[in-house]
């Protein structure tokens, strides 16, 4: 969802005009009654924001335009984090003192009116960049779909040119808890306004990292003779890991299986000998760094990929968007642009504006 309102040129007139409409209908609801339920509802949120966020809730689904509801719920989202009683320190679901939630002075309505006057600015911003791309390639169109990387279908044409792309760092269980940190949010959206979600994401908190590469154990082991023969990178890693328990183990072949499992479905989207960026960080697990640019260059050089160069950088402090305290991914302040080049295939002429994520 994110993906797609930052994708769209608005009518940045007409979001103002849905952002006072908004407001007047959520000030002018007077009922208590809470819109949502879900686990522990209560924990994470004192009773007068869920009231308020009700509220708000109600309005934005009022708005006809699916579009806009959606920048709606973007900006609730931002609203719901700073909100909630989770601290905003940590990914990771983890709650204020009983103390301290009682003595937080909390505007839940100013904050989303703030919220999204903030991010109207940035998509009017964001408008002006789009009209005048454009306005360069008035043939250029932008699709953003939801597919699971590791069952991407199969396509007779090749269309893709060129692919930049960062995956997880690992399994997000134990790294960064993307899954865990969209909960709280979700549950407050309208699905049907948010691409892919469904009630089994929202079980529990750890659904969506549960259903996320690596995110689940069983039976995994059996996958790592296979990597092995694929990755000398990992072979060396996961004999390394033989001195650590089998969860160790688990976590470093999981992800790994299934980062490679994604990869065929990847390279039969893109044209021969197409362009490959990909962004990726390396972290630890049980004291042993794994070597996810070797790893990933491995597993691409058996499908016939070429590399290229591999590009290192520094994460400046002032632009990572990372929570202040996360143990696990301390070495995550550099990333590397692993460029390679992909297998030859297809030739097909055709259309060539088209740039996977």
């Amino acid at each position: 969802m994110l993906s797609q309102v930052k994708s769209r040129a608005y009518d940045v007139q007409r979001l103002e005009e849905v952002r006072h409409r908004v407001a007047a209908k959520a000030i002018a609801d007077t009922s208590e009654r809470i819109a949502v339920a879900f686990h522990n509802r209560d924990k994470w949120f004192r009773r007068d924001v869920a009231v308020s966020l009700s509220r708000l809730r109600r309005a934005i689904c009022t708005e006809p335009e699916h579009e806009e509801r959606q920048v709606l719920w973007v900006a609730l989202a931002e609203t719901i984090r700073l909100v909630s009683n989770s601290r905003t320190s940590t990914v990771k679901l983890h709650a204020y003192s009983p103390a301290d939630i009682a003595r937080r002075v909390l505007d839940a309505h100013g904050t989303f009116m703030r919220v999204l006057g903030e991010h109207i600015d940035q998509l009017r911003d964001q408008a002006a960049v789009l009209h005048d791309g454009l306005a360069h390639n008035p043939k250029l169109t932008i699709a953003c779909d939801v597919r699971d990387a590791r069952s991407v279908p199969r396509l007779n044409d090749r269309i893709s040119d060129v692919l930049m792309t960062s995956p997880p760092y690992g399994d997000n269980i134990t790294t960064v808890t993307y899954g865990q940190h969209s909960y709280l949010p979700l549950q407050w959206m309208d699905a049907a306004d948010v691409p892919g979600l469904t009630s089994e994401l929202l079980q529990a908190t750890r659904s969506i990292d549960t259903a996320s590469l690596g995110g689940r154990l069983k039976g995994c082991l059996s996958k790592a003779d296979g990597l092995c023969a694929r990755s000398e990178a990992f072979r060396s890693c996961f004999e390394k890991m033989q001195s650590r328990d089998r969860n160790a183990q688990a976590r470093l072949t999981a992800f790994s299986a299934d980062l490679d499992q994604s990869l065929d479905g990847i390279l039969a989207r893109l044209r021969g000998e197409a362009w490959m960026f990909w962004t990726l960080g390396e972290r630890r697990i049980s004291g042993i760094t794994v070597p996810t640019v070797s790893i990933v260059r491995d597993l691409l050089a058996f499908r016939g990929a070429r590399h290229i160069e591999t590009l290192e950088r520094k994460i400046p402090a002032s632009s990572k968007r990372m929570a202040l305290r996360n143990a696990s991914v301390e070495t995550m302040n550099t990333e590397s642009v692993l460029v390679m080049r992909g297998p030859v295939g297809s030739t097909t002429q055709i259309p060539r504006a088209r740039l996977e994520l």
